[in-house]
This record gives C-alpha cells, sequence and structure tokens, in this order.
C-alpha cells in the first residue's frame, strides 16, 4: 500500500513539473492555468492559427495527446487568444518575432528526447 501511494505521488509531481511528456498513448501536453480556452500550435499543424483544442479537465489542467513523427517539433499555446511558449518546458528557441517557440525532439521509437536544462537559440 505505502509504494502505491509513493509512485502515485511521484507521477502526480512530475506530471505537474513537466508540461510535455511521453505516455503509452503519445505525447502529452498540458497546461495548467486558468484560461477559457487552449490551443496546441506549432509545426506539428504548420502553425495554423486555428490551432489543436486541448480539453480541460476536471483537475482544471488543459490537456492534448499527440502521436508525433520523428525529428524536432516547436510549439506554443493559444490561451484566450494570446501566443505563449511553454514555460514549464526548458527547450525553446527564439521564434523570430522576439519571442521564443517551445520546442520537443522525438526519436525514430517516436518516444520524446530528454534535453537537459539549456537554452537552445
Amino acid at each position: 500500500m505505502k509504494r502505491i501511494t509513493l509512485i502515485t505521488l511521484f507521477s502526480l509531481f512530475v506530471s505537474i513539473i513537466f508540461s510535455v511528456e511521453n505516455t503509452n498513448k503519445g505525447i502529452l501536453f498540458s497546461y495548467d492555468g486558468n484560461a477559457k480556452s487552449v490551443f496546441l500550435v506549432g509545426s506539428m499543424n504548420g502553425w495554423n492559427e486555428n490551432g489543436i483544442p486541448m480539453e480541460k479537465y476536471e483537475d482544471g489542467v488543459w490537456r492534448i495527446t499527440l502521436q508525433l513523427s520523428s525529428g524536432k517539433h516547436t510549439y506554443k499555446f493559444i490561451i484566450d487568444g494570446d501566443w505563449k511558449y511553454d514555460e514549464e518546458n526548458p527547450s525553446f528557441e527564439d521564434d523570430g518575432y522576439g519571442g521564443m517557440n517551445s520546442m520537443i525532439e522525438i526519436g525514430q521509437d517516436g518516444e520524446m528526447i530528454q534535453k537537459s536544462n539549456t537554452k537552445n537559440t
């Protein structure tokens, strides 16, 4: 019983710290903040301004799980109409417009490649 509780707490802790994570269904993107609407936009959808709508769960966290091709993917959230990079993801790069794009890299196995906490410019 104690072991299950520790594993559950660890999983909750990891999901709070990391806004992008591997799951058995794909890559989970999450945004934990007060909003009326949250969309995911990025290289995975051609930066379509309509974005990919994220779903708000009972815990107040917005989530979407996607299966992504291997390679580098850059993205942002559109939160109530405002474009924001993912402040919880330590990998980002200049977006060319005075802001930042969040970045992830997917390996050949479909898993996200973990990066160190460094700025990618």
